[in-house]
């Protein structure tokens, strides 16, 4: 995944096991032990492609990485799931469900110029799934619009959605700026469905 801000610099996101290396910080990432897919994030200058930083995160398990969009101050919004707990330098996303095997999707906001993590939240609730997949920024407000898929139900912060037989369905929520879920929306039809951007 690729984003490039007003300079010209992109943000490149993806997922690597065991280690990745960035040779322009003289930095390697290690995944964590018994992950299967580690994630990342990292700002490569426009002019010359020079790394500028990289950020390791994810937990002891699958993660997968959704889209990676830039607000209007240059920061850095990257959604996707985990399964188990999570680390996002700072902070700790838990494991919901009692079942290891069960996504947690997760939203985080980095820092554009350091990549220091802002916040990190997790979507999610037993016994189903819950992936967030698509995302936007909406430009005057920096609101974040995120959709993805949920089986069952799901709690969106304060927020639940549900349906009616336990299916997979799509998603849409928003967030404000400090990652405040404002409204979240499911979208049920017949059969299994999934939302993404």
């Amino acid at each position: 995944r690729v984003a490039v801000d007003t300079s010209g610099d992109a943000f490149v996101s993806g997922w690597f096991n065991s280690c990745i290396n960035f040779p322009d910080l003289s930095l390697s990432l290690y995944a964590p032990p018994g992950a299967a897919r580690a994630l990342f994030v990292a700002r490569v200058r426009g002019s010359d492609g020079t790394v500028l930083w990289a950020r390791m995160m994810g937990g002891p398990s699958m993660n997968l990485d959704g889209q990676l969009q830039v607000d209007g101050s240059g920061d850095v919004l990257f959604v996707g799931a985990y399964m188990r707990n999570a680390t996002f330098g700072p902070f700790e996303l838990p494991q919901v469900s009692d079942q290891d095997n069960v996504y947690q999707g997760f939203v985080t906001k980095l820092g554009g110029s350091d990549g220091s993590f802002v916040w990190a939240n997790w979507y999610g609730a037993p016994p189903g799934h819950t992936g967030c997949l698509g995302l936007a920024v909406e430009p005057t407000s920096g609101d974040i619009l995120v959709s993805g898929s949920f089986r069952s139900y799901s709690w969106i912060g304060p927020l639940n959605i549900s349906t009616p037989d336990g299916s997979e369905a799509n998603f849409v929520m928003r967030l404000n700026s400090s990652g405040y879920a404002m409204w979240a929306d499911a979208h049920v039809g017949t059969g299994s469905a999934s939302g993404g951007g």
